[in-house]
């Protein structure tokens, strides 16, 4: 049986998901304290990169919005996301591709979709990549606002493929 995408799901409307709506939601998670942060044993050294961190002081750390069209947060197989690597690894990328460019018409704020597509064309289509995580990056950078001074943890659930799919454009020479 066909996945049904995201597109033609009915229960997914565009009063309920606006296309272009360009910001992820950020919950406060309260102040971090990089002092109260595990950094290694207690007789370790700390680690270089670590000392501007913890010289930095505490900050408000956030949880981003992680709008995936379709999934549902109690069905844990209704992620499209992997229903999407399914696909793939079945051999059928270029219905996996599709699946991945009908969940961003569903919604341009699903940040795992913008890296998996630029994944897909890495190798062949490096510029086609790039433009893949650019989009998701800068819809990214216009989720954390201007001036932005928080952090997005790595341990809330929803940041590690938002923080990862910006860092996409990130490391393919885009500024945050």
């Amino acid at each position: 049986m066909r996945e049904q995408s995201p597109s033609e799901n009915p229960a997914w409307s565009a009063e309920r998901h606006p296309r272009g709506a360009a910001r992820n939601a950020l919950d406060d998670q309260g102040a971090w304290d990089p002092c109260e942060h595990y950094w290694g044993e207690r007789d370790d050294p700390i680690q270089e990169w670590a000392k501007p961190i913890i010289a930095r002081g505490p900050r408000q750390a956030f949880e981003m919005e992680q709008v995936v069209p379709g999934s549902d947060p109690d069905d844990p197989d209704s992620d499209p996301i992997a229903q999407s690597n399914d696909l793939k690894d079945a051999g059928n990328a270029g219905d996996a591709f599709r699946f991945l460019m009908d969940l961003c018409q569903a919604d341009l704020r699903c940040l795992d979709a913008h890296a998996h597509l630029g994944n897909f064309e890495f190798d062949r289509h490096p510029a086609l990549a790039i433009r893949h995580y650019e989009a998701g990056f800068r819809i990214g950078e216009l989720s954390l606002r201007e001036a932005f001074d928080g952090l997005l943890p790595w341990g809330h659930i929803d940041n590690p493929n938002n923080t990862e799919a910006i860092g996409h454009g990130r490391r393919r020479g885009f500024r945050l």
